[in-house]
């Protein structure tokens, strides 16, 4: 999602600098595509292993069921995480913040409401635990992807999309990978450095994995700032 999603930001606002809006959308259709099919690239073998990359970390048995579980599910959210985070860099890249944001609450409030629901059993339905928080993560960012995509196929945002402008154009899809790839080894790098982290964790138990992951949410609020300006910086260069 960050090797598209950087290109995709980078050159939408390029096209959109240069009075380009049909290159612009071109971009955009041409990211979604291939957000899409990287994402499910990555997603089959994590949905295949999941239990062992968990067991992986020396976590107790309890936690490897579960864990194994919700990672296979929450794993078929990921198509629709990367289409709305390509579809947001991309109205950004245009100058256009406040759809990404709109759409981002309401994802955020379908899964926190989901999850609720889910976990607890409430309004009739089970008590799912773990896995319903997983399924309230995957049924939340569906609804957000077929909503932003719904926003841009009726065109009446800064950027539109007609369905005929995915068909593969592979010039475009080598413009977005050559800006973005040093941005998704630069992630992958610090993926693997909190993985190290967790396996230093995980040697303590299930309570410091816990402590550890709920540190990690809270440092996150810490980098904010940073995306916000980092944002803007790239769509007014």
């Amino acid at each position: 999602m960050t090797a598209v999603g950087t290109g995709t930001l980078a050159l939408v606002a390029r096209h959109i600098g240069a009075d380009e809006p049909h290159e612009a959308r071109r971009v955009l259709a041409q990211s979604v595509a291939t957000a899409v099919v990287l994402s499910l690239v990555v997603i089959t073998p994590v949905v295949l292993w999941a239990t062992p990359l968990v067991r992986a970390f020396g976590v107790e048995p309890h936690v490897v069921e579960l864990g194994g579980g919700f990672v296979q599910l929450v794993m078929l959210s990921i198509p629709a995480a990367a289409v709305l985070f390509v579809i947001g860099s991309a109205l950004r890249g245009a100058g256009d913040t406040r759809t990404p944001l709109f759409i981002g609450v309401t994802v955020n409030v379908l899964n926190i409401a989901g999850n609720y629901v889910l976990i607890f059993g409430k309004l009739g339905l089970p008590a799912l635990g773990v896995r319903g928080s997983a399924l309230a993560t995957t049924i939340a960012f569906s609804l957000g992807a077929l909503l932003a995509l719904a926003l841009l196929v009726r065109g009446t945002l800064v950027l539109g999309l007609q369905w005929r402008e995915l068909r593969p154009h592979l010039h475009t899809i080598r413009r977005v990978l050559a800006i973005g790839y040093p941005a998704a080894a630069e992630q992958i790098l610090m993926q693997v450095g909190f993985f190290v982290y967790l396996l230093f964790a995980a040697r303590y138990g299930t309570d410091a994995v816990a402590a550890y992951f709920i540190g990690v949410r809270i440092l996150s609020m810490s980098f904010l700032p940073g995306f916000g300006f980092a944002d803007a910086a790239g769509a007014l260069v």
